[in-house]
């Protein structure tokens, strides 16, 4: 494997850079089998540099969607502009927040979905009542070996502090709840709030994607192939060699055709794939988001089980295309 480094992957944006970082770096396949049937959620640093990846930005637009898009300065001259237009400017900020969703879809027609979709995650939060634990008397017992987890402090490894750990020295350490140490530990509150964000993130970028591809790409369903938007995540499987390939989407973006010509419309090949975060992890000086080592790694698994081949999971088979990964963040 490379030489450690403590610095996060994610900057390396060209082939001399990763060389002059990673001089040692191994293939994926030498990595410890362990690392080798991890899911995507569970890969990290290790599997970025294994794969040399190199994260450069790209444009604003997805490149296998270009065809489909039109210019900005045009829009107001384009055929559909009377479904951009409502789109662009969008409901009162009031309307959002007070208005049932009932209203909202009876008001805004095409529209209606999204916007009240969009009003779930504006509206206001009531506060919840703070959570009551019984209280138990115990004694303090204290071994010679025993540190406190009041005085404790760990250093962290995550791409979130070593990213400003040049302007702060304190970004270096963080401290720590033990429940943070397991999965199955992790306070109740806290996975609910977090699933929730995450539907809602997805609920919503379905939203806006299937509007945009129905009433605003010029589609004409006359034709043997359109887009539109899955909202099943779909689950892909592979194997290269001892490598394992697994990942499951939160919806996408895939060409349907009809089969002969005829209805109904079938699942072809999927454009794009959806990824709901519930936050960016870092924000740079410049205000601007940034990806941590361990979400690009899971993207880069994702991305691999397009690029591979035909799935081999009983869940979606379907030919292999090319793949631009989208993040939805609430």
């Amino acid at each position: 494997m490379a030489e450690k480094n403590t610095k996060p992957y994610y900057p390396t944006k060209t082939r001399r850079e990763y060389q002059r970082k990673y001089p040692k770096a191994h293939v994926i396949l030498e990595l410890e089998e362990k690392s080798l049937k991890l899911p995507a959620s569970k890969w990290g640093k290790q599997h970025l540099i294994a794969c040399r990846v190199l994260n450069q930005s790209g444009g604003k637009i997805l490149p296998i969607l270009k065809e489909f898009a039109p210019e900005p300065n045009g829009l107001e001259n384009h055929k559909e502009w009377a479904n951009i237009k409502p789109l662009i400017e969008g409901p009162p900020k009031e309307d959002l927040q007070y208005k049932s969703r009932l209203e909202l879809e009876h008001e805004h027609g095409n529209l209606g979905t999204l916007w009240s979709t969009l009003a779930k995650i504006v509206a206001p939060r009531e506060a919840s009542d703070p959570k009551e634990y019984p209280q138990r008397e115990g004694k303090s017992v204290r071994t010679e070996e025993f540190v406190s987890t009041e005085d404790m402090r760990i250093l962290s490894s995550s791409p979130v502090e070593e990213a400003s750990a040049g302007t702060s020295q304190n970004t270096s350490q963080q401290s720590f709840k033990l429940g943070s140490l397991h999965g199955s530990e992790v306070d109740e509150e806290e996975h609910v709030d977090r699933t929730r964000n995450e539907v809602l993130a997805v609920n919503l970028a379905g939203a806006f994607i299937r509007y945009v591809l129905n009433f605003c790409a010029e589609q004409n369903p006359a034709t043997d192939a359109l887009l539109e938007f899955q909202e099943e995540p779909c689950r892909r499987t592979d194997w290269v060699s001892k490598l394992r390939i697994d990942a499951t989407d939160d919806g996408g973006i895939w060409v349907v055709e009809k089969r002969e010509g005829k209805s109904p419309w079938t699942w072809k090949r999927r454009l794009a794939l959806l990824e709901a975060k519930r936050a960016f992890q870092r924000i740079d000086n410049g205000n601007r988001p940034g990806l941590s080592d361990d979400n690009l790694a899971q993207y880069t698994c994702e991305a691999l089980t397009e690029c591979l081949g035909p799935s081999i999971s009983d869940e979606c088979v379907c030919p292999s295309p090319s793949i631009v990964i989208m993040e939805a963040i609430r």
